[in-house]
């Protein structure tokens, strides 16, 4: 009903103008002329129907049950130049619907199974079917897949048009359409770069020396990586450096923790590394799937010259964590 704003119904010097007047109401009226100059209308049936242009979902039963009782059926749908259509091309639908599995786009993209990827893929193997030769045409037309910009897809859903010459091209895309095979077997989109420890090096330095000057006890490194909401990766750390610095320092007064190169760092005194393990998966647990995270633990720190190996652990853990080869959200490097 839109388009009759701008096109809209009318008739001027015996001409009648506007949307469908072609197809179909000009068919409608050859119909009725028709019918007005027969002599005897007994034997003849007239079927009108609404749902032609979505395949007659609703009406093809009847359809089917009239053409069966005729002896001849007339389809009076109007052509170009008054010419009579005598073939048409037939027609085939499909809808395909692909399940894949979700995962985070930014966190663990090779846990999921990317259903965007595949309608791709589909799309082009379905474009390959049509044979201009033939007359046989195998259009993708409505395609659909994904929720949000930072999940991988796990559900696609696409339709698709073909228009055949002969029953034979139409059998040979059917085949082909119900023996399409997933490409994808389990691939998600590209992971996250690896970490530069070097990026750390500077604060560590730092972090030690202030710690030798205050004669602190036993230092504990660990590292932590979250899901960059935006281009820049360091606003994304600053995003878990702030939560983090406020539950260790719930904890204990002597912690630090700051963001470099979008991974948050953080010293923690204590007398385990259990304890550090204990402490990371409260805190994992306290800001849940809002920050998608994973937290690497370094071994314990007696001395500030024990820093480094102590935060080479934990970026060690953190890659683990971050491959997805394992399933825990916080491990120290014995862990994992």
């Amino acid at each position: 009903m839109g388009s009759l704003a701008g096109h809209p119904f009318e008739v001027a010097g015996g001409r009648l103008t506007g949307p469908g007047c072609f197809d179909m109401k000009a068919g409608v009226v050859q119909l009725f002329h028709a019918l007005s100059v027969l002599d005897d209308l007994d034997g003849v049936s007239v079927l009108l129907t609404g749902d032609e242009e979505i395949g007659s979902p609703t009406s093809r039963t009847l359809i089917e049950a009239e053409a069966r009782r005729a002896g001849a059926v007339l389809v009076l749908e109007a052509s170009e130049g008054g010419a009579v259509k005598t073939a048409r091309k037939g027609v085939s639908g499909y809808e395909l619907n692909i399940t894949g599995r979700a995962a985070h786009a930014g966190l663990e993209p090779q846990r999921g199974v990317n259903t965007t990827t595949e309608l791709a893929h589909q799309v082009l193997a379905l474009s390959a079917l049509a044979d201009p030769a033939t007359g046989t045409t195998v259009t993708p037309t409505v395609a659909s897949s994904g929720t949000t910009r930072n999940t991988v897809p796990d559900a696609a859903r696409l339709l698709v048009d073909v228009r055949v010459e002969t029953a034979a091209e139409q059998d040979r895309v059917d085949r082909a359409m119900q023996g399409l095979a997933p490409v994808l077997t389990g691939a998600g989109g590209p992971d996250r770069p690896p970490l530069q420890a070097s990026a750390s090096a500077e604060l560590f330095e730092l972090a030690r020396s202030r710690y030798a000057e205050l004669g602190f006890g036993p230092l504990h490194g660990v590292a932590v990586t979250g899901e960059p909401s935006a281009p820049d990766r360091v606003a994304a750390g600053h995003r878990i450096a702030e939560p983090l610095a406020l539950h260790l320092a719930a904890i204990h007064p002597r912690t630090a923790a700051a963001s470099l190169g979008g991974v948050t760092y953080a010293v923690l005194p204590t007398s385990s590394d259990e304890h550090a393990l204990r402490v990371a998966e409260a805190f994992l647990g306290r800001i849940g799937n809002r920050v998608p995270a994973v937290i690497g633990i370094g071994r314990l720190a007696a001395r500030p010259a024990e820093l480094r190996r102590s935060r080479a652990d934990a970026d060690r853990a953190l890659r683990v964590l971050g491959s997805g080869r394992s399933q825990r959200r916080a491990a120290r490097l014995s862990d994992v």
